[in-house]
């Protein structure tokens, strides 16, 4: 028994170690500031290799746009309902539309291109190296595309109850869906 307790307080203490040792296992949020000007109903948020912050909203059905320190900057609107947004590393938005399902690439100006029409309801995606990956929670799937919108495969086809948000952490390579 007394070998069970010295177990229990060896593994307690190390997991108390680990998450206290900031940068190895653990990350310390820094809380900067709210950001509330001009959003209704903020749904996604991404942020550029320049910090800016995009943030769909879907009451309004557009971009807002703040810096780093939560000021306001402006808006984009590329038609249809902007539910999902993804960033690659050259700073190229990505956004999927609520209402058709597509997902659409903007130029620079913002103006939207529709580079795939194979999703319902694109509720989140990620970049993961050059492929974008799609949460479809009306399909029950993740959906992977290029970043010209051609299709790559599909994950978890029929185990997702319904998927709604996707993260991916570079640092062990693991791919997280939430449902």
């Amino acid at each position: 028994m007394k070998a069970l307790s010295l177990y229990r307080f060896i593994i307690f203490f190390l997991l108390t170690l680990l998450i206290c040792v900031n940068g190895i296992y653990a990350q310390t949020p820094v809380y900067l500031s709210g950001i509330t000007q001009n959003l209704v109903t903020p749904v996604r948020v991404a942020i550029d290799k320049n910090d800016i912050i995009y943030v769909t909203d879907a009451s309004q059905k557009l971009i807002l746009k703040y810096d780093a320190s939560g000021n306001f900057l402006g808006t984009i609107t590329p038609g249809g309902s902007p539910l999902s947004i993804a960033i690659n590393e050259n700073n190229r938005i990505f956004i999927g539309d609520g209402e058709t399902g597509n997902i659409l690439k903007l130029d620079t100006s913002g103006t939207p291109t529709v580079i795939y029409t194979g999703t319902v309801f694109p509720s989140d995606m990620v970049f993961v190296s050059d492929s974008i990956y799609i949460v479809d929670s009306k399909l029950l799937q993740v959906v992977v595309i290029d970043q010209s919108g051609n299709f790559v495969r599909t994950i978890g086809s029929g185990t997702f109850t319904y998927p709604v948000g996707i993260a991916y952490n570079p640092q062990n390579n693991r791919l997280l869906v939430s449902e």
